[in-house]
């Protein structure tokens, strides 16, 4: 990617947005040092660990990091012959060591990770490793007494000699000979050897050897001659003991260094992995959505983008945008007054792009995509370089002559402020120059400018098209929202009112426009008013289904509610009613056996009467009930109908021609029914 383009989109402030969310250097690294891709297929990888990532934070919540760290430097010290790292430094490896042991078994053990899990099979097992170093070391790299039978024996005998030395150095100050002698009855250690304060004036009283003799010269620090050779029995064993920990220390870092490959390998893993969270963390922390890559070349559609830097700072505050470009519109325009947030429509297109192609979700809503740019070019901000004696005019052109030279196919190029700089007249025509030749070699062209030059060129050329950053004439003041299909005015001389200049003076202003001028102006105001009435219009639309839909919902739920009541009910009836079924069949069945033995008249009222009986009581709990007729095209108000779908009785409340469905109040709820799901008497 091109480094001015990723500066003036500052890109490199959302990377450290990114970074700073990193658990280690480990990832953080990585993604300083990572760059947009340009391969779909890698691109979309990369945004689906990120999801998964989403994901396994959710239901995992956070991961077991401690101890993830990079150890690289180490391993890279230990590549030298003969080459040792101290304890503190073979502590961190064995934290790394037993760190990926933890995250590889918590990704193993998450569902629905594939691509984390891939990166989880990458860590080699190096548990041997951290098991090792615990063994010998303790937390803060010390070897234990216990690293080694040698090592043990050496300690202990360290301990006798020294209580033998300390001992008998403690009696001879307590002898009545020295007493006077000694400057303070403290055994002291001077040159790793164990020494007594003697005055100076008493030297001759202590024989041995001066090892020091205190600032003020009051005082020699003595070895007297009888534990010399005490001194030298702990001096050897402190210096077997000494040598015997740098055994145990190489011992390990001899073993770190045999494994050098795999902790490099797992270095690596654990690197990706962490960078996986990072953005992760970010994308959770500003509630993003993962874009879509699209398989066609150069389109973008932004749904609710909200500029992630802006969003970092304002939060909720921060006005959300809609674009699309590419696909039949190759060149976007967008127009309206300065401080209208034109700028911050190339700034959050250019950063989307770039952050999907990082493997980032972006702060939109669903329905965010964009294709894979090969390139995203941007001439964005005041170009003017005193060092390089340059205008901000010649800053832009220099700009663009770079443009020109990478933009192609799979490009998308931001042009900020088209034309501005200049003569109008030649800037306008040189900026309807630039668009045609960038759309010419097939690149996607999103450009600001006040030039109305321009403005006709999108209105009147296949393949490009106007949008409009939407201005409240009535609070004077921009809305920081893109209409697309139309062009926007600059709005100076509402602006320069709002800002309180004389009134006199923009009279003036307004007295020196073209008489073509102003007709463009007042067309664009009517476009302008044309399409703020069609937005409304859609709204409004939008909320009546919305309605609507919200309506047959609680019906169809309402209906559910009603149909489960309804199966209880005569699922309950049923169990009620079966004994008496029961009965009655028996009684039929008695009078029928009675008919048979004694026939009569009398015992064939009998038996019709209990058939009776048994027929009503099934009619009456265990029948379907009666379908009502289907109600006319019409109905008026106050008819009953039955509603299908809750399989209860309502009232009409007024008649609805034409549309295909009534109000209709079941209980104390009113719903809108299609005719087709009611019934009349």
């Amino acid at each position: 990617m091109d480094p001015h383009s990723l500066a003036v989109l500052e890109f490199r402030r959302v990377v450290e947005l990114v970074r700073e969310r990193a658990p280690s250097s480990l990832g953080a690294d990585l993604i300083t040092a990572s760059e947009p891709q340009t391969d779909r297929r890698l691109v979309r990888l990369r945004l689906r660990e990120t999801s998964q990532m989403r994901k396994l934070r959710e239901v995992n919540g956070a991961l077991p990091w401690g101890g993830s760290r990079d150890i690289t430097p180490h391993l890279e010290q230990l590549r030298a012959e003969n080459a040792w790292i101290d304890g503190q430094d073979l502590v961190l490896v064995a934290e790394f060591a037993g760190a990926c042991g933890r995250i590889a078994r918590a990704i193993r053990g998450a569902e629905g990770c594939p691509e984390l899990v891939h990166h989880a099979d990458g860590i080699p097992e190096v548990a041997d490793v951290e098991r090792e170093i615990r063994r010998c070391l303790t937390p803060e790299g010390e070897v234990r007494d216990d690293a080694s039978e040698e090592l043990l024996r050496l300690r202990r005998g360290i301990g006798r000699a020294r209580r033998d030395v300390v001992g008998a150095l403690e009696r001879m100050m307590g002898e009545a000979a020295h007493a006077t002698a000694i400057q303070e009855p403290i055994v002291t250690l001077r040159e790793e050897r164990y020494v007594i304060p003697v005055k100076s004036g008493s030297r001759g009283a202590v024989p041995g050897i001066v090892h020091d003799r205190s600032a003020s010269g009051q005082t020699v620090f003595v070895e007297p001659q009888a534990v010399v050779e005490m001194n030298n029995v702990l001096r050897e064993q402190i210096l077997a003991e000494r040598e015997e920990t740098r055994r145990i220390l190489r011992m390990l870092s001899e073993r770190v260094r045999h494994r050098g490959g795999e902790l490099r390998t797992a270095t690596a893993a654990m690197a990706e992995l962490e960078a996986i969270w990072a953005r992760a963390a970010y994308a959770d922390d500003g509630a993003m959505v993962e874009p879509a890559i699209f398989e066609e070349d150069g389109r973008i559609a932004l749904v609710g983008a909200r500029h992630p830097l802006l969003l970092a700072a304002l939060g909720e505050r921060t006005v959300p945008i809609d674009l699309a470009a590419g696909a039949q519109v190759r060149t976007l325009v967008v127009t309206g007054p300065n401080t209208g947030g034109k700028t911050v429509v190339l700034k959050t297109a250019g950063l989307f792009c770039l952050m999907a192609q990082s493997g980032m979700h972006v702060p939109g809503e669903a329905g965010t995509g964009m294709s894979c740019f090969t390139q995203v070019l941007a001439d964005i901000g005041d170009e003017q370089s005193i060092q390089q004696n340059l205008s901000t005019f010649s800053g832009h052109v220099k700009n663009v002559v770079s443009i020109l030279g990478k933009a192609g196919p799979g490009a998308l190029v931001l042009l900020d402020e088209l034309g501005a700089g200049t003569d109008p007249s030649e800037g306008a025509a040189l900026g309807v120059a630039i668009l045609e030749e960038l759309q010419r070699r097939g690149a996607v062209t999103i450009a600001t400018t006040h030039h109305n030059a321009v403005k006709i060129y999108a209105a009147t050329t296949p393949g490009a098209m106007n949008a409009a950053m939407e201005f409240d004439d009535r609070t004077l003041r921009p809305t920081y929202r893109l209409l697309a299909g139309i062009p926007g005015r600059s709005q100076a001389f509402a602006i320069a009112e709002n800002y309180g200049l004389e009134p006199a003076v923009i009279a003036r202003a307004r007295a020196q426009r073209t008489i073509g001028e102003e007709r463009f102006d007042r067309l664009m105001e009517q476009l302008e008013h044309e399409r703020g009435a069609a937005v409304r219009e859609r709204r409004e639309a939008a909320a009546a289904s919305a309605a609507l839909a919200l309506e047959r919902r609680e019906l169809e739920a309402h209906a559910a509610q009603q149909q489960r009541a309804w199966t209880e009910r005569k699922e309950k009836l049923q169990r009620e009613v079966r004994p008496a079924l029961r009965e009655a069949e028996r009684e039929l069945k008695e009078q029928l056996r009675l008919l048979r033995e004694t026939p009569g008249a009398g015992a064939t009222d009998r038996v019709k009467a209990a058939a009776k009986r048994l027929g009503d009581l099934s009619a009456e709990h265990l029948a379907p009930p009666e379908l009502a007729a289907p109600p006319p095209a019409a109905l008026a108000a106050g008819e009953r109908v039955f509603v299908n779908l809750l399989q209860s009785w309502g009232t009409v409340v007024e008649p609805v021609e034409g549309q295909g469905t009534a109000t209709v109040l079941v209980g104390e709820k009113r719903f809108t029914v299609p005719l087709k799901d009611l019934a009349h008497r």
